[in-house]
């Protein structure tokens, strides 16, 4: 894979030198059964601390419940000593993947945060009637301006995210987990 590997002793020794970069493509690979820190433990640790570090763990000693919680909780796999090398390989490749696509999330998410901070009141307005699906005459309606006038802020919100329809601007928002943000402006009474 040519990606370099690093080995700890204990969680905590891995949590005292990890320093999160999202400029890496990274993944943990955890045994269940370690001193101190258990391999749930530091999965729940590093999601507390805001971090989406894939996580792979092993076992010499399966059990189910504790498998159902980690998987439950996001991990890549589970995997059972012994295990063949390659099963240990495509799992690594599948953690990198949810590792790219992790960073990519973040990146679109920078960006697509830093073009709604450059939206008029009435652009984030009708952006969010949009990812209601709520239609252009119910828009109108309920903000008390003309379709045409919210058709034009549509279009101005087409222009500023780069797009040409309103079903790319809602996929683009969903998948950078930003819909739910710009809807709780609404529900904290920052926007009608």
């Amino acid at each position: 894979m040519g990606l370099p590997g690093q080995f700890f002793g204990s969680a905590e020794e891995f949590l005292a030198a990890y320093r999160p970069n999202s400029h890496s493509v990274a993944c943990v690979v955890v045994d269940m059964r370690l001193p101190g820190m258990d391999g749930l433990a530091l999965q729940q640790r590093l999601a507390s601390q805001g971090c989406d570090l894939p996580v792979i763990f092993i076992t010499a000693f399966p059990e189910t419940s504790i498998a159902v919680e980690g998987m439950r909780k996001g991990a890549v796999d589970f995997l059972i000593k012994p295990f063949p090398m390659e099963r240990l390989l495509e799992t690594l490749e599948e953690a990198f993947q949810k590792s790219r696509r992790s960073q990519q999330n973040e990146a679109l998410r920078q960006h697509l945060s830093t073009i709604l901070q450059t939206l008029t009141f009435r652009e984030r307005q009708v952006l969010t009637h949009l990812l209601k699906g709520t239609e252009v005459k119910q828009i109108a309606r309920q903000l008390f301006i003309a379709p045409k006038t919210v058709l034009k802020h549509r279009l101005h919100l087409f222009e500023k995210f780069g797009l040409s329809n309103a079903v790319e601007l809602v996929q683009m928002i969903h998948q950078a987990g930003l819909e739910e943000q710009i809807l709780a402006e609404v529900s904290s009474g920052n926007l009608v």
